[in-house]
C-alpha cells in the first residue's frame, strides 16, 4: 500500500508577512510627526514674543519706572478673529517688555469692554473705532513715567512689524523725560558784580525799577 507524501505547509509570501509590519511602522512614525507638529504649534502660539537685542538692551538700562496701560477693548461682535489674533500677539509683546526690563516697565491690561474701562480709554487719549458695528472698539497703549507721557491712540495690524521699536523708543523717551532736570540759572561773573556794586553802593536804597533804569542807562 502507497502512502500518501505528507503536505508542505504553504509559506505565505514574504512581501505578505512584511506588510503589516511595515504599517505598524507608518502609523507610529506618523503619529510622533503629527504630535510633534502638534507641540510646535500649542508651545509657538504660547510663548512670548521674541526681542531684538537692541531692545532688551534699551529696557535693562532704564532708570526710571515706565507704566504702560493697554487697552484692548474688542466686543466680540464688533472685532473679528483677526484683531483679536493681534491684540494677543500684542499682549505678549507687553509681556516680553516687561520682563526684559527687570520690572521698570510696569503692564497694566485694560481687557474687559464694559464697566468704565472705555470711559479712562477716551481719556488717555485711545480713538474708539468700529463704531459702526456694535459697541465701539478700543486697542491703544498709554505711557506715562512721571510727568512725562506719550500714547498710541490705535494700533492696527499693519503696524505690527515696526511695534516693537516704535514702543522701545516711545518708553524710553518718556523714561528720559522723567529723569530731566531744570537747568541752574547762570552765576553773574565777579566781574559783573563789581561793576554792579559800583553803580549801586547800597541795593536796600533803590526799589528794583530804579536799579533797572541806573544798569540800563550805564549800557545805553
Amino acid at each position: 500500500m502507497n502512502s500518501k507524501p505528507a503536505s508542505t505547509p504553504v509559506q505565505p509570501p514574504v512581501s505578505s508577512r512584511r506588510d503589516p509590519l511595515l504599517l505598524a511602522l507608518i502609523a507610529f512614525v506618523l503619529g510622533i510627526v503629527l504630535a510633534g507638529a502638534w507641540f510646535h504649534r500649542h508651545h509657538a502660539g504660547s510663548s512670548t514674543a521674541e526681542l531684538s537685542t537692541v531692545t532688551k538692551d534699551v529696557l535693562g538700562r532704564l532708570e526710571m519706572p515706565v507704566t504702560v496701560r493697554y487697552y484692548s477693548l474688542l466686543p466680540a461682535g464688533s472685532a473679528d478673529g483677526s484683531l483679536q489674533a493681534f491684540a494677543g500677539r500684542v499682549t505678549q509683546l507687553l509681556d516680553a517688555m516687561q520682563v526684559a526690563s527687570n520690572g521698570k516697565v510696569e503692564i497694566t491690561h485694560l481687557e474687559n469692554p464694559a464697566g468704565t474701562n472705555s470711559t479712562a480709554a477716551s481719556t488717555d487719549g485711545i480713538q474708539a473705532f468700529n463704531l459702526d458695528k456694535g459697541e465701539p472698539c478700543f486697542l491703544g497703549l498709554a505711557i506715562t513715567s512721571g510727568k512725562s507721557r506719550e500714547t498710541f491712540a490705535r494700533l492696527q495690524p499693519d503696524w505690527e512689524p515696526a511695534l516693537q521699536y516704535d514702543l522701545v523708543r516711545a518708553i524710553s523717551r518718556v523714561a528720559a523725560g522723567n529723569t530731566a532736570k531744570p537747568v541752574p540759572a547762570a552765576k553773574p561773573s565777579p566781574e559783573i558784580i563789581d561793576s554792579v556794586k559800583n553803580l549801586i553802593p547800597d541795593v536796600n536804597a533803590v526799589t528794583a525799577q530804579q536799579a533797572d533804569q541806573i544798569l540800563h542807562d550805564e549800557f545805553m
